[in-house]
């Protein structure tokens, strides 16, 4: 399950590959999570060292920081598998 978007693409260019969490809760309030229900959606943040309910966005940008592309996957989604 994942939304993707392509804006546009250039030959050539120098890309960026950068992911982030969108957190919906924090681990602590699972208990009450309406959307986003289910371990698919509980993902971990190595570099806050959190563990979180929500999505993550994968991004593709250029050199100058302008959006190529971008997925929406669920929180356990690593970088590598999306």
């Amino acid at each position: 399950m994942y939304f993707k978007c392509i804006f546009r693409k250039f030959e050539g260019e120098v890309f960026i590959v950068d992911s982030f969490s969108v957190k919906a809760y924090e681990n602590h309030k699972s208990f009450r999570a309406k959307i986003f229900k289910g371990k698919e959606f509980h993902g971990y943040t190595a570099s806050k060292k959190q563990y979180f309910f929500g999505i993550k966005v994968h991004m593709i940008v250029d050199e100058i920081g302008i959006p190529i592309e971008f997925c929406i996957t669920p929180g356990s989604t690593s970088g590598i598998e999306a």
